[in-house]
């Protein structure tokens, strides 16, 4: 008596394969909810990290790190040509908040902060230049305030691929934190410092960004940089601060201030003189969320928008 072999007919496979891709394609994108919360929690762990470091920072020092931008690391001297971060030519954008943060927490050469934005070393001493006798004095490093593994750095080359600002890097490569929620262009974390000294949230008509608790400018260049191939910018919502219902100060402006009694527009109510931002005598962190753009609500930041 023949025995019949068991196997699976080509139906029976055609069955089977269409019921993993199927399952697959219901299992593929809780998989990558799961991993892009995975990524969001990690980064707000990286924020706190370096929220606290600023407090550090700002515990040794006396104040929080600046935050406005800077044309160069010195003025009336020439930097040693083994100094590995600083500006290739006159025309470079200068460096942002984004970037002094890095530099306030590492240090340039990632070996502690200098205050006279001097970095140098003299058989391993950290050198200042004494700009009374024009001779290099030993110098004290703070920090660094981080390790360097719990937070992840990259360049705006990286983050604006193909842009007007930052096109390669030949012009400032200097370091910025960035987030991790796309490997493949990942996005400037912004960090603005408030200037307690200040007591306006927006600008009146006419008036300069200096004028405010923060300034718009400390990160102008990354904010209102554009691509190469579109020529539209990379944040449009903060591309234009004065943009009344998308712009800077509506994004950083704390709601429960400025309100005019019996109701006005929004523009009353963010120049109104008790108007305030979010964290209006410390700092900003402002990392760009899921859809890579600054002043939308998936942003993670170091305050909690209502």
């Amino acid at each position: 008596m023949r025995t019949r072999n068991k196997a699976f007919t080509l139906v029976e496979l055609l069955t089977v394969i269409g019921i993993i891709s199927l399952l697959l394609s219901l299992a593929l994108p809780a998989l990558n909810e799961a991993r892009m919360r995975a990524r969001e929690v990690g980064d707000r762990a990286s924020l706190h990290s370096i929220g606290v470091a600023i407090e550090s920072f700002a515990n040794d020092l006396g104040y929080y790190p600046p935050s406005n931008i800077r044309n160069e690391v010195i003025s009336g001297f020439t930097l040693p040509t083994t100094l590995k971060r600083q500006w290739k030519d006159g025309d470079d954008p200068p460096d942002q908040g984004a970037h002094r943060l890095v530099e306030a927490l590492f240090g340039l050469e990632y070996l502690g902060f200098q205050t006279e934005h001097y970095y140098y070393t003299e058989n391993g001493i950290p050198m200042k230049l004494n700009t009374n006798t024009g001779r290099l004095e030993e110098t004290k490093l703070w920090g660094p305030y981080l390790q360097i593994e719990n937070v992840n750095l990259g360049t705006m080359q990286e983050a604006h691929a193909n842009s007007t600002e930052f096109p390669d890097g030949s012009r400032n490569d200097n370091s910025v934190f960035v987030d991790t929620l796309d490997r493949k262009a990942p996005k400037a974390i912004l960090y603005y410092r408030a200037r307690a000294s200040k007591r306006l949230h927006w600008p009146q008509s006419g008036e300069y960004y200096g004028y405010s608790i923060y300034n718009y400018d400390d990160n102008m260049e990354i904010t209102q940089d554009e691509n190469l191939s579109t020529n539209e910018p990379f944040h449009p919502m903060f591309a234009d601060p004065t943009d009344i219902d998308d712009g800077f100060y509506k994004f950083i402006w704390n709601p429960i201030t400025g309100i005019v009694p019996g109701g006005s527009s929004r523009e009353t109510d963010l120049r109104e003189s008790s108007a305030r931002p979010f964290n209006k005598d410390t700092f900003m962190l402002i990392n760009a969320g899921r859809d890579h753009e600054y002043g939308t609500a998936d942003d993670i930041c170091n305050f909690q928008k209502k």
